[in-house]
């Protein structure tokens, strides 16, 4: 049986009840705006991840990630962990069969991203987008190079993963100008790309206005 690596900001709506009808098991990881603060808390969560999917019974189960917004960052987190180990590359080059993300947000998006999962209140979000932005640049050594690292193995796509992709025309938080380049970089290095846009849905609320074309 297949597994789901379903990874999601912990406001995310749930939709790991579909994998689970087709058959899929899930683990279910929800990603706290403190582990997206503080990339050292991530990576403890990525080693549990590893610990995992690596454990007695799983090592040959073929694998799906399904990344909403900001977990996105922390599926980069553990490509950077499975790439720094040959063995465990090579192993999940045959076991990790295809990703979906939803509303990716790279990088540059965080601060923004997590503005979004602290508050719904607009003043609150451009508050915590203004501290985090001089955070960033503040930490560049502890923070900051953690989200260019991240960022740059998951475009890179190492593991060269079969990928689907959600977006909206009107999202802000996840703008489709850089999703359209990640793609596009994607395609690039011979992956094979598909993808569904809308054109008024909210952020990683696709399958809440559509379900049905979403999880055609």
């Amino acid at each position: 049986m297949s597994v789901c690596l379903y990874v999601r900001p912990s406001v995310c709506h749930n939709q790991s009840v579909y994998c689970t009808g087709k058959g899929f098991d899930v683990l279910h990881i929800k990603v706290e705006p403190r582990q997206i603060l503080w990339p050292r808390l991530a990576h403890c969560v990525v080693a549990e991840i590893i610990d995992f999917v690596t454990s007695a019974g799983r090592q040959c189960q073929p694998l799906l990630v399904h990344g909403f917004s900001v977990g996105g960052y922390l599926y980069g987190e553990t490509l950077v962990h499975i790439m720094a180990d040959p063995p465990l590359a090579q192993s999940m080059c045959r076991r990790v069969r295809g990703q979906v993300f939803d509303s990716p947000v790279d990088f540059e998006g965080v601060p923004r991203g997590v503005g979004m999962a602290v508050s719904r209140l607009w003043p609150v979000q451009v508050a915590v987008k203004s501290s985090l932005d001089a955070y960033m640049t503040l930490l560049h050594g502890h923070v900051t190079r953690h989200y260019i690292r991240s960022s740059e193995t998951f475009r890179n796509n190492p593991l060269r993963t079969p990928s689907l992709v959600y977006y909206s025309e009107s999202d802000v938080v996840a703008p489709p100008g850089p999703i359209e380049s990640l793609m596009s970089t994607w395609r690039a290095r011979g992956v094979p790309v598909s993808c569904r846009c809308w054109s008024n849905t909210h952020h990683v609320s696709h399958y809440l206005y559509d379900p049905r074309n979403y999880t055609a």
